[in-house]
């Protein structure tokens, strides 16, 4: 069982709320010991049960704010005024992506380290990635 609590942790990033809600769900999946679909299930319906905050925090977000969050998704996380990044995720020009960041910033979507460009949200990212 201790796998299984490690692995509910890691997979939301410790993130408190979401411990419990996925823990919750892969026990309500389980019938005697959890199995590996029984995790794969606990994730899908805690996406499920997320969907539509996630949708409604994504309304309103223009083409370019949802490249920018797809670019995150991906791997990038710094240099998204390279050619490359721009072309690859149609950021616009580079003085775009300033005010791209700043709009998501404020939205509480992302946020900036020293390393760079994060989704605040372990759950988000995985809803946003499947869908």
């Amino acid at each position: 069982m201790c796998d299984w609590a490690k692995r509910i942790c890691e997979t939301v990033e410790n993130y408190s709320s979401y411990v419990q809600q996925l823990a919750w769900n892969v026990l309500a999946e389980t019938e005697n010991e959890a199995t590996e679909q029984d995790f794969k299930n606990g994730i899908e319906a805690l996406m499920a049960q997320c969907s539509g905050l996630f949708q409604e925090q994504l309304q309103g977000l223009t083409s370019y704010q949802l490249n920018f969050l797809r670019a995150v998704c991906n791997g990038v996380h710094s240099d998204f005024g390279s050619k490359s990044v721009m072309e690859e995720y149609n950021l616009g020009s580079k003085s775009n992506i300033a005010r791209i960041k700043e709009a998501l910033l404020d939205r509480e979507l992302i946020e900036t380290s020293q390393d760079g460009v994060y989704l605040e949200d372990p759950v988000f990212r995985m809803w946003f990635n499947k869908k």
